[in-house]
């Protein structure tokens, strides 16, 4: 076979070693030629093996969910020498897939309900909804209880403030106002909470329940001493607890004035009277630590007469303090130097022991 020379273009035999015009080496330019041909016809057939295998890889996918022809069509394709063609629509796959898309979407979705139903927010709603119900039918004990529990279960602070406030409502609906105007405090004011305090404490001091309207200030808002409410609350406190103190005082010295000359100590008698009775001096008079430096209601004295292991042993607590009512703020401070008895021990002829206090006659 002649091939033409590539230098200097004479023909010249494939075999030849070198061209006879031009000495060109045309047995190596020929094997060198053979090499890169035989390179580039794998190339093309790996390319080609390639792309048949992506191909029926599709195919096979197409025709397993989406495209599918009947076994008359694929015979006759066959018989025909025909290429098989991408016709046809799977119904089926597709009602596969959408139905597979629908349970997935119904399963997320009950899911997410059931997540939201087993919530703090879901079940302190319902429970809410409940104490609702409850002050309806004017059963508020029932409602705060439901309102707290609630609260308990809740993180959200502004939910929490919210139902503190309906805690507030109820109170206020049962007429207990100190306790409401701290569930207004505790909602951080939520909604109306602060003016509701203001008109419960006006409304108490027009009916004269002035002791009250100030807890529900203090309780409501803290001591606010610039405000012309607090102060006509504090004067007429100050002119109630003034008339009350004479009145009180006035009985007690009717009490310690009567016949003292063969009588024992009694609950209520003033301390002056004490030597003055059927016992006579006492054996030892004891004081509290810092007597002189605390306040009355925290000053104490322990009169004793006798042996306490022996019968006719006495013994009396006088102090300073005395509360007239069980509320807090009805009492009446005497001086340092004549307190009354508040409690009496004593040991009678047989040897038993008794007690009394004040207390006991409230």
């Amino acid at each position: 076979m002649h091939i033409k020379c590539p230098e200097c273009g004479h023909e010249v035999s494939d075999t030849a070693k070198t061209c006879p015009n031009c000495g060109f080496a045309v047995s190596d330019y020929v094997k060198s030629h053979k090499t890169r041909n035989v390179a580039r016809n794998v190339n093309a057939k790996n390319n080609t093996n390639r792309k048949s295998s992506k191909f029926v890889a599709k195919k096979k996918i197409k025709e397993q969910y989406f495209y599918k022809e009947s076994p008359s069509e694929n015979e006759e394709r066959r018989n025909t020498g025909k290429p098989e063609t991408e016709e046809g629509l799977d119904v089926k796959g597709i009602i596969a897939i959408v139905a597979a898309f629908a349970v997935l979407t119904g399963f997320f979705s009950y899911k997410s309900h059931e997540l939201y139903v087993n919530s703090p927010e879901y079940r302190a709603q319902e429970i809410a909804e409940s104490a609702s119900q409850e002050l309806e039918n004017k059963n508020y004990n029932t409602a705060v209880y439901l309102y707290e529990e609630a609260i308990d279960i809740l993180k959200d602070t502004d939910k929490k403030n919210e139902y503190y406030y309906q805690i507030g409502l109820v109170y206020e609906e049962k007429q207990d106002f100190i306790n409401a105007a701290v569930k207004y405090q505790e909602s951080k004011y939520f909604n109306d909470s602060e003016s509701r305090i203001d008109n419960m404490a006006e409304d108490l001091v027009k009916a004269g329940k002035y002791t009250e309207a100030e807890n529900v200030i203090k309780r409501g808002k803290g001591l606010y001493t610039d405000k012309p409410l607090y102060k006509i609350i504090q004067e007429k406190l100050n002119q109630n607890k003034t008339d009350e103190t004479d009145k009180k005082t006035e009985e007690n010295w009717k009490k310690a004035t009567k016949e003292t000359t063969s009588r024992f100590p009694y609950i209520g008698m003033r301390e002056d009277e004490l030597t003055e009775t059927i016992l006579g001096k006492p054996r030892s008079i004891k004081k509290c630590n810092g007597f002189d430096s605390l306040e009355p209601r925290a000053r104490w004295k322990d009169y004793e007469w006798g042996n306490p292991r022996k019968p006719g042993w006495y013994k009396v607590t006088v102090r300073y303090r005395y509360h007239y009512s069980r509320r807090f703020d009805d009492y009446i401070d005497y001086p340092a130097s004549n307190g009354y008895v508040a409690e009496i021990s004593y040991n009678d002829k047989n040897g038993m022991m008794h007690s009394e206090s004040i207390n006991d006659q409230k």
